[in-house]
């Protein structure tokens, strides 16, 4: 048998208490870091204006067209006058026979090194450069390229933001209106069961309840999935931690309808109904139509027939007599072929 002394025992528990104490901090830092949940609560102008300032594409394009007017610059001060300081030290050695092409008699073999110090202020500016002044043109374009690029992922930010919005809030109430239709289908399942135990219905009632409450609770889960659905993806677009849980404001006053005047309505019935019950509409309609035909064709049936038109009506007919007829001067308003 193996055996320990003290000193080893008491090492041992002293590293295991060690240990725990280490998990539990471990355990209790980990859980005061997870994020608390936080109520944010939205209407749709709060909705649109958060995803303009936080959704990712948007906050992409501002970047871009930032880079964009960062590269007009840096072409803008090739454009400019360019002052600098230069300073620059060397230090020369020479081989004599290297320069000379001969060794000099009583001359030393090398020369130097001699010491060279320059320093000095720089200028220079550009006259005329075809190049950098196309390359500045082009960053000015590339510029109005992207704001037109940012303009157009904002307008279908808004636009996206709005749908989801919008079909979040019909979710919703898709989802109460599931519960109301389960809770109406359980209570109809209930009455069928009393009247069959009471001998008015039966089995086949009772089963057809069962179905239709089946049914119903089939819809309600897929309303709350579309709800999920929705809802993450309204999250997604506004860039929130999921951590954040929206609220609604306008929930109530989104699908609220304005009232509707039933008298103002009756009233505009009415007057329509009395000018379609208007004997002399009829009639009116009817003489424009033989004018209309007159003026193309004229014929003798047409000219007896604008008689039968009643007063003020024929002045239509009559503005525009063809050629080759004439009007007695009675003004009876038949037409006579010229000899």
């Amino acid at each position: 048998m193996k055996t320990i002394s003290a000193s080893t025992f008491l090492a041992r528990r002293a590293m295991t208490r060690a240990v725990l104490w280490v998990a539990l901090t471990l355990v209790a830092c980990s859980a005061w870091a997870q994020p608390q949940p936080n109520d944010l609560s939205l209407t749709m102008t709060d909705a649109v204006n958060l995803a303009l300032k936080q959704n990712p594409d948007v906050q992409i394009a501002n970047l871009t067209l930032a880079a964009k007017q960062q590269e007009r610059a840096i072409a803008r001060s090739e454009l400019l006058p360019h002052a600098g300081i230069a300073s620059s030290e060397s230090i020369t050695r020479h081989n004599l026979k290297a320069l000379v092409g001969f060794q000099l008699p009583g001359a030393p073999h090398n020369i130097g090194p001699y010491q060279a110090i320059h320093a000095g202020l720089t200028f220079s500016t550009p006259i005329f450069d075809l190049t950098l002044l196309r390359l500045y043109q082009a960053s000015k374009h590339r510029i109005d390229a992207q704001l037109q690029d940012t303009h157009s992922v904002r307008e279908q930010t808004t636009l996206v933001t709005i749908s989801e919005y919008a079909a979040h809030l019909r979710a919703i109430a898709s989802v109460k209106v599931a519960e109301s239709r389960v809770e109406l289908a359980t209570r109809l399942l209930t009455q069928a069961g009393a009247l069959k135990d009471d001998g008015v219905a039966s089995r086949i009632d009772v089963s057809r309840a069962d179905v239709r409450l089946s049914e119903e609770k089939q819809r309600l889960i897929d309303a709350q999935a579309e709800q999920q659905t929705t809802l993450f993806a309204l999250t997604r677009i506004l860039n929130v931690p999921d951590s954040t849980r929206l609220r609604f404001t306008d929930e109530d006053s989104f699908f609220s309808t304005p009232a509707l005047d039933i008298v103002e309505l009756n009233g505009e019935m009415g007057s329509g109904r009395r000018d379609s019950d208007d004997p002399g509409s009829g009639i009116r309609v009817q003489c424009k139509f033989q004018a209309a035909a007159l003026h193309r064709r004229p014929s003798e049936s047409g000219a007896r027939s604008r008689a039968d038109c009643p007063a003020g009506d024929t002045s239509g007919t009559d503005r525009h007599p063809e050629p080759g007829h004439r009007t007695d001067q009675a003004g009876t308003g038949r037409a006579a072929r010229r000899p």
